[in-house]
């Protein structure tokens, strides 16, 4: 087994073996023992970072060693490389504490800064090299979500043909103000308006508006997929102009994953997987 950076505490996994001894074909072994972390990440071994487009987003972790020596770290690399500052700055021993450990001389503050930041998603790693001989590298998990500042929901929009599949033909997108304030669309404009039509269902300034977004009557889609777009102009200064992606398909497509088959289980050999492969290592 491989722990992960952070891991602590009881930890148990099992194994169920299939042998042709009578009486134990089947047995399940479990394996328990307690992981120690080197370096305690507080309040959690993570980054997480959630806010709106061009809002600026900070949190700071504290590190520090088990063993209660002076930690030194530097970073190594960051898997968001851009948009994305660390800073790592000794802690002053006057700070409050945080869960059961209180920052002392000797402890590192890791602080991950967003300034102004773009609507995106990441899910990374930040990298630092420690003096603990024990975690020479420490990872911590890095999880960035900045949101528009005004969403729509579908995006992108599908549509296709009644007879392709029931509910293509129309939807109803809703176009919502994710700091909650109010405000207006001023214009909508469709790219192919012989493809499709857009009609806005509210009116005024308000938190969530909604567009209702159709196929034009009598259309017919020739080619697998067809991709055009919804343009809206709004009060907002920091979201003047939004394009809505729109794809118009032949046909409904279902998006569930295809059910695999069930293979029969086979009595595992000594020294090999259940699927009869040799396994690797020692």
């Amino acid at each position: 087994m491989k722990t992960n950076s952070g891991h602590s505490g009881r930890l148990s996994k099992s194994i169920t073996v299939q042998t042709d001894a009578t009486g134990a074909e089947s047995l399940r072994l479990t394996v328990s023992f307690n992981t120690v972390t080197p370096i305690v990440a507080l309040p959690a071994f993570r980054i997480q970072l959630n806010t709106v487009e061009g809002t600026s987003a900070s949190q700071r972790v504290l590190l520090h060693r088990a063993d209660g020596k002076p930690i030194e770290a530097r970073l190594k690399k960051s898997s968001l490389e851009q948009g994305l500052r660390v800073d790592l700055a000794p802690a002053d021993g006057t700070e409050e504490p945080i869960g059961r450990i209180s920052p002392q001389l000797g402890d590192l503050w890791l602080v991950a800064t967003m300034e102004k930041p773009a609507a995106s998603s990441h899910d990374g790693v930040i990298t630092l090299a420690t003096n603990d001989p024990r975690s020479p590298v420490l990872e911590l998990p890095l999880m960035v979500r900045v949101r528009p500042i005004i969403q729509v929901r579908p995006s992108p929009v599908r549509l296709w043909p009644a007879e392709g599949g029931p509910g293509g033909a129309s939807v109803l997108v809703r176009v919502s103000h994710s700091g909650r304030l109010a405000f207006e669309i001023t214009a909508v404009e469709v790219a192919d308006p012989k493809l499709i039509a857009a009609k806005l269902e509210s009116t005024g300034s308000q938190q969530i508006h909604s567009l209702r977004v159709a196929l034009v009557d009598g259309v017919a889609v020739e080619d697998d997929r067809l991709r055009t777009t919804v343009r809206i102009t709004t009060s907002d200064p920091s979201k003047p102009v939004i394009e809505i992606p729109v794809e118009v398909l032949q046909r409904h497509q279902a998006t569930r994953r295809p059910v695999q088959a069930v293979q029969p289980s086979q009595p595992v050999r000594p020294g090999s997987e259940p699927d009869g492969q040799p396994m690797e290592g020692g």
